[in-house]
Formats: C-alpha cells, structure tokens, sequence
C-alpha cells in the first residue's frame, strides 16, 4: 500500500477553476489546459457531472476495458484531503480548497455550540435536532462558483440536494437526473449544468466496491451516460469523481 498527495496542479479542483473561469467568475487555481482547449470551442451546452465515489478504481474493478467510461478516460487526477464526499464535492462546487471552505467532514464538532454537527443536514449528529440555519453559514461560508458568474450560459443545478440561485432541478434516479439534463439541452440557448449523484458511492458504501450491485450500478451509469453522448450534439460532457 503506498499514499497517494494531492497534487493541487492536477487535482478536481482544477476542473472547478477551469469553469470558473470559463463562466466569467475569479479563480486563483491552476486550470486543466485540456479542459481549457475544450471550452474555447464554445459548445452550446457545457455539462459537468459528479458521480460520487467513480474513481479509476472502481470503473477498473467494474467494467471492461471497452465499455464507454473506462476507454473515455483523459486524465486522472488527485483529490482533496481528506477525501471524504463532504470535502471533495465542496470543493467541486466552490472551486476552493478544504483550507478554504473547511468542510473537512460529514459531522464536525463546532466549540461555541459544544455539539458535533451534520453539516449537510445541518442537524446535531446525536440528537438529530435541527440547529440554527445561519450558523453553518456564517462559520463555514462558501458558494456555488457558477453563481458568481459573468456569462451567457444559462445555469442549471441537477442535484438532489443543494440551491443555486438559478435553475434547480431534482431527482432520485440516475433515469430523471438524465431525463432533466437531456431536457435542459434542448431548450435554446447556450446552457451551463452542474450536476451531481451519490452513485455509486451510496452502493459502494453497503454492498463493497467489488459486489454485484455496485457492478450493475456503475454498468448503468456507464450506459446511460453512452446513451446521452449518442444522443448529443454540440455537447462537452464532463465526468468526475469527488473521490474513488
């Protein structure tokens, strides 16, 4: 077993400051020079999609060389530390790093309330009783990147959790989350989309990286994103793992 750094250069962090960029909006991060190339393109619609926990490894484990993910990858990067979902999907949201934002955790315990805090659900993690919402956010401040910008993109968030000021859209099956993606990049106009999906991780996380149901799952986002990219046009598609 060997330890893998994060290397801030080549990181997901450098995929948000690209968009950041790209949107009109500050970044002091390194960007991707092939994302970068991408975006001068100027495609009608830019998608960047999350799947939580779809790194290298389990797309190696799980699928076949040929299959669309595992013969599409173009480059591998590092993630955050630590690399909990929390952390990294912050970072993948903020274009900041965990110093920045400081979402190092699920539950972090917070001194001037004596309590240990969910701070996604923003709710005591023993009592599960609801805190004061503007404590998370004036402690931990921090914001989507692709609020902030200067475009005319249009932006859509296809999230199950999670508030942009613009366009929100949720979902509870890798099928909707497709369908309103598919949906937003027909209407006219250029759009942005920022989406982001638990799978496989949730699955992962009961059933093993290795297990039948975590193979199905990763075979089905596989597939459906096949499916999309054939039936896409002036379409940059971009996929990432938080961690994994």
């Amino acid at each position: 077993m060997h330890s893998i750094f994060p290397n801030y250069k080549n990181n997901i962090i450098n995929i948000s400051a690209t968009l950041s960029k790209f949107l009109g909006a500050n970044s002091e991060h390194c960007s991707l020079e092939a994302l970068e190339k991408e975006l001068e393109k100027h495609y009608k619609n830019i998608v960047f999609i999350c799947f939580d926990g779809l790194g290298v490894n389990p797309i190696n484990i799980n699928l076949e060389p040929t299959d669309f993910l595992a013969k599409n990858i173009k480059q591998r990067l590092t993630s955050v530390f630590p690399s909990t979902t929390t952390n990294a999907t912050t970072t993948l949201s903020s274009a900041t790093t965990p110093s920045e934002h400081g979402m190092f955790a699920w539950c972090l315990y917070f001194e001037e309330l004596n309590q240990v805090i969910d701070i996604y659900k923003n709710q005591d993690h023993y009592t599960h009783k609801s805190i004061d919402s503007n404590f998370l956010k004036i402690r931990l401040p921090h914001g989507f990147y692709f609020d902030k910008n200067e475009t005319d993109y249009n932006i859509n968030l296809v999230s199950a959790h999670g508030d942009s000021k613009f366009n929100n859209y949720r979902f509870q099956t890798l099928e909707e989350q497709f369908n309103h993606i598919k949906n937003i990049c027909a209407k006219n106009g250029k759009q942005f989309i920022y989406s982001y999906s638990s799978l496989p991780d949730t699955v992962m996380h009961d059933c093993g990286v290795s297990s039948p149901q975590s193979k199905n799952c990763i075979k089905e986002i596989n597939d459906r994103v096949e499916e999309f990219i054939n039936e896409s046009s002036d379409t940059l598609l971009i996929i990432s793992a938080d961690h994994g």
